[in-house]
């Protein structure tokens, strides 16, 4: 999550240090432009009921498929992974196949590969087990879920290449025009954070929204509450992938209802 009052006091030390004379001035803008929080208006982010944001994905989703030729299945597959999951992108590009288990429906991510450097046990919903097995097909034999599909020493995708693909589709070069509408930037991360939203509104204890986010829990629950909440994150998770599967697969009629 984007921490307001840090971003805040970031920038008010900014004006203190940068001397604001013609040349620096323009250094300055682009410091504090940097440490703005992400303008997302498309309000998949914005607080809103569980309609109007289910209305929202299924907005977003749907640019993502008129612009197949741009925006490849892969690359659609992954964003709806992270809105479903509420994984890491980093953990989510790198992962390879050896750490999935999809007949048990669970994706074993390791203390290495983990930001937190916390291992995770990750429940898979049935909807995300049936992209994920569309995924294997399309490796074709890779050890990598999603595999460079370029001659790069990388054999996995690259860490820019979601946020370019969506940043082309806001008019961003190469591409000058803009295909997202009235739908306001917005980044890969900002999936995850539309994760932890969905798992709100769908009624789920914060305590097991914040352990699918695999965040330690803060203050003295953090300290004495050590369970894994397999269970509960499972039900979670098969939970906001059946509030989103509609908007995923179009079907247009269930999205759109309350």
């Amino acid at each position: 999550m984007v921490d307001h009052v840090r971003v805040d006091e970031d920038i008010s030390e900014f004006e203190k240090i940068i001397p604001f004379n013609q040349r620096d001035n323009e250094k300055a803008g682009k410091l504090k432009a940097l440490c703005m929080p992400v303008n997302f208006n498309c309000d998949l982010y914005r607080p809103c009921d569980l309609s109007t944001l289910r209305r929202k994905v299924h907005q977003v989703f749907q640019v993502l498929r008129d612009n197949w030729e741009s925006f490849t299945r892969e690359n659609y597959l992954a964003c709806i992974l992270l809105l479903v999951l509420g994984v890491r992108k980093i953990e989510l590009i790198e992962a390879q196949w050896s750490e999935f288990d999809l007949k048990g429906n669970q994706w074993n991510l390791s203390g290495e590969r983990s930001k937190t450097g916390w291992g995770m046990a990750i429940p898979l919903p049935p909807q995300a087990v049936s992209w994920l097995e569309e995924l294997k097909i399309r490796a074709c034999g890779s050890p990598y879920v999603f595999p460079s599909r370029r001659s790069s020493k990388r054999p996995h995708m690259g860490k820019d290449t979601l946020n370019r693909a969506i940043s082309k589709l806001f008019g961003r070069e190469p591409q000058p025009e803009n295909k997202m509408g009235n739908i306001a930037e917005f980044t890969v991360h900002d999936l995850r954070r539309t994760c932890r939203s969905l798992l709100a509104a769908a009624g789920v204890p914060g305590h097991v929204a914040e352990r699918c986010l695999n965040h330690k829990l803060k203050g003295v629950e953090g300290i004495y509450d050590r369970h894994d909440y397999f269970v509960e994150r499972k039900d979670a998770l098969t939970k906001v992938a059946e509030l989103v599967e509609p908007a995923i697969n179009d079907i247009q009629e269930t999205c759109l209802g309350s």
